[in-house]
């Protein structure tokens, strides 16, 4: 997971800094996102990961964030800039 959490939070960083996302829509949150730019269209975010539809009945979780760290994302305000400021601050 390690390197996961560093790919994300290099790829939080990528994004415009004022660019909003929506926490509360599992499709369009941070994670789901960042999950749709790994290749998995369906991916939906829960929490501190996402899910991928490897098919219609299965649903595989991938681990993105330590479970220490769950409200890092759902921290307001919800930019791609203040997500990137938290990540930091907790040392990701």
């Amino acid at each position: 997971m390690q390197n996961l959490t560093k790919t994300f939070t290099d790829w939080v960083r990528k994004q415009p800094a004022d660019k909003e996302y929506d926490y509360y829509d599992v499709k369009e949150c941070a994670l789901a996102q960042f999950g749709r730019s790994l290749g998995y269209p369906n991916a939906f975010g829960v929490d501190t990961h996402f899910h991928k539809n490897t098919t219609a009945n299965v649903v595989e979780c991938v681990h993105v964030l330590p479970r220490m760290h769950s409200n890092i994302i759902g921290t307001v305000p919800h930019t791609f800039g203040a997500l990137a400021e938290r990540l930091a601050d907790v040392g990701l």
